[in-house]
């Protein structure tokens, strides 16, 4: 007898095309960018790409921002960062990424993840500074379009699920397929892993999306984690109406260029890269400026501040949430 092949379905039709970036970490440690600036110009390059060729959601996964000025290892440094320093570098940036989505049309997710729950620790700790602190009403508060996904809960479009990925015991991408046990697109490692399970109730998968965070980070950071499996880049998913989806990720080589899946080759604009750094140190100046009588001497030097200590105190529940997508 000869084998006859099994009968197949016909492929749906294509219905969301989302563009996903990974950890940004918008903002400087030591006066170093913490984020990577030539990665992020062709990520960037290639948002505005996909949008103008018919994709329909911009997701974040989390760590945005860096705030180094939340951060335990800030009482380690000779030069504190302000936390308004660190929410106006940001701000920056999603004024970019709104003119790119709302001129297309592109719904927009933001997944909390944990540097931003660096504010929330410090909100919980002195309830009096919530408005200065809370980057859901800093950030987002005046923004229309977005969805804010809390740190450890999921968003879910189609039969992929987000997440930032700081999950308690979740180190790679097997991890997270036992953790969660649906396919899973998260960020948090920095690095580019892909782990495959296939359960009764079909295939699932785990991808990690890699940053568009500075590889070569300044001390003392880098010597908690020598980021020697780092990889960046960012993942555009295509869905169908049925619900399945396919993962493409987007290697941005040498943090200089990247080929897009029509084929087109996205390269550093290095003057819009300047310009951003450019912008940014305006926007220091600007803060250093406001706080001088009170935070500097007149040749520069620190003067007055408070570390900010780690604290135990987390206000995120285990039980996650899912938020669905449309």
């Amino acid at each position: 007898m000869i084998y006859k092949l099994p009968l197949t379905q016909r492929s749906s039709p294509k219905k969301h095309l989302a563009v996903v970036f990974p950890d940004t970490h918008i903002g400087y440690t030591a006066g170093v960018p913490a984020f990577d600036p030539c990665a992020l110009d062709v990520a960037l390059q290639a948002l505005e790409h996909y949008a103008a060729d018919g994709a329909t959601h911009f997701i974040h996964l989390g760590d945005l921002a860096d705030m180094e000025s939340c951060s335990h290892w800030a009482s380690l440094r000779a030069e504190q960062v302000f936390i308004e320093q660190d929410v106006r570098l940001t701000n920056a940036y999603l004024d970019e990424v709104d003119e790119i989505c709302d001129h297309y049309g592109l719904k927009k997710i933001f997944i909390e993840g944990n540097h931003e729950t660096r504010t929330a620790r410090l909100e919980a700790k002195y309830p009096m500074i919530r408005d200065m602190v809370n980057l859901k009403k800093r950030l987002f508060g005046k923004r229309t379009g977005w969805t804010w996904v809390p740190n450890n809960h999921y968003y879910k479009l189609g039969k992929l699920y987000f997440t930032h990925g700081n999950l308690s015991g979740v180190s790679d991408s097997a991890s997270m397929l036992r953790v969660a046990g649906k396919s899973v697109l998260f960020g948090h490692n920095h690095q580019h892993q892909v782990a495959r399970h296939r359960t009764l109730d079909g295939l699932h998968v785990a991808m990690s999306s890699g940053c568009l965070a500075s590889i070569d980070p300044p001390p003392p950071y880098s010597q908690a984690k020598i980021p020697a499996t780092w990889a960046h880049g960012f993942t555009v998913v295509q869905f169908r109406a049925n619900g399945l989806f396919s993962l493409r990720f987007h290697e941005i080589i040498d943090a200089q260029y990247c080929e897009m899946m029509d084929g087109t080759e996205i390269r550093t604009n290095h003057s819009d890269a300047q310009w951003r750094l450019d912008r940014d140190q305006e926007i220091m100046d600007q803060c250093r400026n406001e706080y001088e009588e009170r935070f500097y001497s007149v040749g520069g030097n620190v003067t007055e501040t408070e570390p900010i200590k780690r604290t135990e105190y987390s206000s995120r529940t285990q039980r996650a949430r899912v938020t669905e997508g449309r």
